[in-house]
């Protein structure tokens, strides 16, 4: 017996006895109509003309199909409401894509939580650059040549060696804070460590939290309250804070992170000018994952991301001050 093959652009007469894999040719999609044009989605054939449409050759071998399609359930309207003729189909079930779900966020951290002094490594493009700076002035000596009297203070703040003037004093490592002292709301510390204290005999007794060189003379270089520019961009794992400071010195730098929070203190322009700054960060970082390196240009802090996501803006208060002003 003869069957009828209901696959699309086929309908041919068949016998099971001779229907195999290259029987039938066929199109295994649905009839698409948009902007006058009339093809099939499974290919790209187009055409304006209705005959030219369904005389489109099939795109696919396959079997022929004696089962006849099902067609839409068609509900009428009650007997009771006037019908005018008008049938009503009932339209299929709708099922919506699962939304994804954003993965979890993690816990926001403290921004009192201890800090952690990163590394720092100096590129040659550094290394030329401070070998053509003239020479520091010799322990022991003045701007005018006097000598330093035995028992001078160490100038570095936090340090309190003082000056012995038997020769070992170049040797001794010199133990201070590149920060600056803040005063706020009762309590004292410095800009370049997080110990803080109420008590100002505790707050002068702080050791230092960087070392270099002592300075026994009042050095005429330092602008502690100059300031440079500073940019920042990211990638899909780290953010990098650049920041714009010809010439550090490295021993005189310090850069501290802790998972929200990064602080510096960077000396530069051959030791002329310091520039303190600390940063609430938009996101939270993996403290054990950063790093900084000093070039002849500027100083970059990398900083591994916590989370795998895109920040808004490196600083936390600048995403509070974008959701207010919405």
């Amino acid at each position: 017996m003869m069957a009828v093959c209901y696959n699309n652009s086929c309908g041919k007469q068949f016998s099971e006895d001779c229907n195999d894999e290259e029987s039938c040719r066929f199109h295994p999609g649905v009839p698409v109509f948009h902007d006058a044009l009339k093809g099939w989605s499974c290919c790209p054939k187009r055409y304006r003309d209705f005959s030219d449409f369904m005389n489109i050759p099939g795109c696919t071998f396959g079997r022929h199909n004696p089962d006849k399609p099902v067609k839409p359930e068609v509900r009428k309207t009650n007997n009771d409401e006037p019908s005018n003729g008008i049938t009503c189909v009932q339209p299929e079930s709708v099922i919506e894509p699962a939304r994804q779900s954003e993965p979890d966020r993690l816990p926001r951290p403290n921004i009192d939580e201890d800090f952690t002094e990163l590394p720092i490594s100096s590129t040659n493009s550094l290394k030329q650059a401070l070998s053509k700076l003239p020479p520091p002035e010799q322990v022991g000596s003045t701007s005018k040549g006097d000598t330093v009297v035995p028992g001078t203070r160490c100038k570095n703040k936090g340090c309190e060696y003082d000056y012995s003037g038997d020769g070992s004093d170049d040797y001794s490592e010199c133990l201070y804070h590149p920060g600056e002292a803040v005063f706020h709301e009762g309590m004292k510390y410095w800009s370049c460590c997080n110990r803080k204290t109420s008590d100002f005999s505790a707050f002068l007794a702080q050791r230092g939290c960087a070392t270099g060189r002592h300075v026994f003379t009042a050095e005429v270089c330092l602008d502690t309250n100059k300031s440079c520019r500073f940019d920042w961009h990211q990638t899909g794992n780290y953010v990098t804070v650049s920041v714009f400071s010809k010439v550090p010195i490295v021993e005189r730098c310090c850069v501290r992170v802790n998972p929200v929070c990064v602080r510096w203190s960077i000396c530069y322009e051959g030791g002329k000018s310091v520039f303190d700054k600390e940063v609430v960060l938009a996101g939270i970082v993996d403290v054990g994952d950063c790093k900084v390196q000093a070039a002849a240009t500027k100083l970059e802090i990398v900083m591994r991301k916590a989370e795998l996501m895109s920040w808004k803006a490196l600083e936390f208060v600048e995403i509070e001050k974008r959701e207010n002003s919405n």
